[in-house]
């Protein structure tokens, strides 16, 4: 049990840390609009812009570290964002909380299946005739489902505090600079028809190959 009190509390902690940092979900492909000039790139960036994070490589990885990924099927978690950068040099990324909580929604009942599947293995492991329900039942007083909603619900709150934040940036040409490693940057490429792309990343800052291929489109 130990395992998935992690697992869920670990949640709040992995989002806030991944979550601006995962590639967003957008592999259809568009009739090219003209590209703006990388002259006219810092004062095209400014403004508000919108996309979807796809999460479900980064939670199935998490599930994998804990032993669960055999036995959680998920389907997808992803998120609306939104990045809006200033002309004074800073970006302010939020995640939208009614999709998070669409997310986990889903996420809560795959997971319940998954938790009932893990234990059932090892309650057997163990030589118990209890059904995983009834050890739920007998160490927290609710089924998996119940439990994974109430663990949830107790972070939710902070963790939607946490899903926003404001960094610096600059530009240097096509180079957008906005990582903790201040030698890392990702080309980006921005069309009059209000749609910009980030393209590959450059230096050492691991998380910041989460930007690679992003697209975000124009509020």
């Amino acid at each position: 049990m130990k395992k998935l009190v992690a697992l869920l509390l670990a949640l709040a902690m992995i989002l806030s840390m991944s979550l601006f940092l995962t590639a967003c979900d957008d592999s259809s492909k568009k009739d090219k609009d003209e590209e703006i000039s990388e002259e006219d790139l810092e004062k095209a960036i400014v403004g508000t812009w919108k996309g979807t994070m796809d999460l479900t490589d980064s939670m199935e990885e998490m599930l994998e570290g804990e032993g669960l990924g055999e036995y959680v099927e998920l389907s997808k978690f992803k998120v609306k964002f939104s990045m809006e950068f200033n002309d004074d040099g800073e970006v302010e990324i939020v995640a939208d909380e009614d999709s998070l909580n669409d997310a986990f929604e889903t996420f809560i009942d795959e997971m319940a299946d998954g938790m009932e599947a893990y234990l059932a293995d090892e309650l057997e492991k163990a030589g118990s005739d209890m059904t995983p329900d009834e050890a739920m039942k007998a160490q927290y007083g609710m089924g998996c489902k119940e439990y994974l909603t109430e663990v949830y619900e107790s972070v939710a709150d902070s963790m939607a505090d946490e899903l926003s934040e404001t960094v610096d940036y600059e530009l240097d040409g096509n180079k957008l600079y906005m990582f903790a490693d201040e030698d890392t940057y990702v080309k980006i490429s921005i069309t009059k028809g209000g749609t910009m792309e980030f393209g590959k990343v450059s230096g050492d800052d691991e998380e910041a190959k989460f930007y690679e291929n992003m697209t975000l489109e124009r509020d």
